[in-house]
């Protein structure tokens, strides 16, 4: 430890002092441990989801069945493993006037039956969060506040009459909630994911979908979505494709879409046979959520986002038959905490 009480030395002494001192902090510099910044800069965890012709979610594969390819970046496949890390999900519930369907239908109570549903998944290594979104985020139950109170509000609000809002046009901007949403996890990793429930109608964001592909892309947030359909069988009804895409660009699914008439959800003699079949297809859906893989991968430094291509091999191909892959299609900058839990 150095003294910093300098009045002490002899006047003469003062010159051999300074260098001492500074022969001490250049030996700290060269000695110090490497920052977890720096390591995580060299190996990333991407999160991939591999599912067969069937849509049932594969874990039998290994690293030697992946080939990752980026000409900008040079990138090593070094392990693929179960994601065993704490997954945080932040539920974004579009409450948005056009969630009300067509005239007399009872969308939003399908709506409702879903979100409590997600809310209501058994898994012990998961932490959930709410917000409730129109052209902006209206309100949330974050993550503090644990599970119960996050149910707690959601039956409150399938029983209140003023949901879904009634707005005034313009009323939906997913991208730029998205990009609110995206604040409630802090220090996000790649073991992170936003869960929107919407129509996929985004009315006048002022966000676009790239510039908030590039927030998501550090530390490989991925986005998912419960695709309601209000308007079944309307021609003239908006494009959700590139919302769609969107996700899928993250690294996400989309389940559904999901409409008022959906036979689970009808007081039928065929709702039970129904109601199994979704629930069997939710909780793939879920798993790819909670339950992911990742490849541990190498990369040099990355100055600004780039495109990953990621493909299984001939022989997985074969062996899986009409196999499909999620993963972010894009690496971006380090993020410096995503070996951090």
């Amino acid at each position: 430890m150095i003294n910093s009480n300098w009045s002490v030395l002899p006047v003469g002494n003062e010159k051999s002092a300074f260098k001492l001192l500074f022969f001490v902090l250049g030996l700290s510099l060269l000695c110090r441990p490497a920052m977890p910044q720096d390591v995580n800069c060299e190996k990333r965890l991407l999160p991939v989801v591999v599912t067969d012709k069937d849509g049932n979610r594969v874990t039998t594969l290994t690293s030697a069945d992946f080939r990752l390819d980026n000409r900008e970046v040079g990138t090593n496949v070094l392990s693929w493993n179960a994601d065993l890390r704490r997954h945080r999900v932040v539920i974004l519930l579009d409450v948005s006037g056009s969630m009300h369907g067509l005239p007399g239908s009872h969308l939003w109570n399908v709506v409702m039956a879903l979100v409590q549903h997600v809310a209501s998944v058994q898994s012990d290594n998961s932490e959930f969060a709410l917000a409730l979104f129109t052209d902006r985020v209206l309100e949330t139950v974050d993550f503090t506040q644990g599970r119960d109170a996050l149910k707690k509000r959601l039956d409150e609000i399938s029983r209140d009459p003023t949901f879904p809002r009634i707005g005034k046009g313009h009323d939906t901007k997913i991208y730029d909630v998205l990009r609110e949403g995206v604040q409630m996890l802090e220090n996000p990793t790649s073991a992170d994911s936003l869960l929107v429930i919407t129509d996929g109608f985004d009315e006048g964001s002022k966000t676009r979908p790239d510039e908030v592909l590039s927030q998501l892309a550090g530390p490989m947030i991925r986005v998912f979505a419960v695709l309601m359909d209000p308007l079944p069988g309307e021609r003239s009804r908006p494009n959700t494709g590139e919302f769609v895409r969107f996700v899928q660009k993250s690294g996400g699914q989309v389940f559904g879409p999901v409409d008022a008439g959906n036979a689970a959800f009808r007081d039928s003699a065929k709702s039970a046979q129904a109601g199994q079949v979704i629930a069997g297809q939710l909780e793939q859906f879920y798993r790819g959520i909670l339950e992911n893989n990742v490849l541990t991968i190498q990369v040099s430094v990355i100055q600004k986002p780039q495109a990953v291509r990621l493909s299984l091999t001939d022989s997985a191909r074969r062996q899986l038959k009409k196999p499909q892959i999620f993963f972010p299609r894009e690496i971006g900058t380090c993020p410096g905490t995503d070996m951090s839990r």
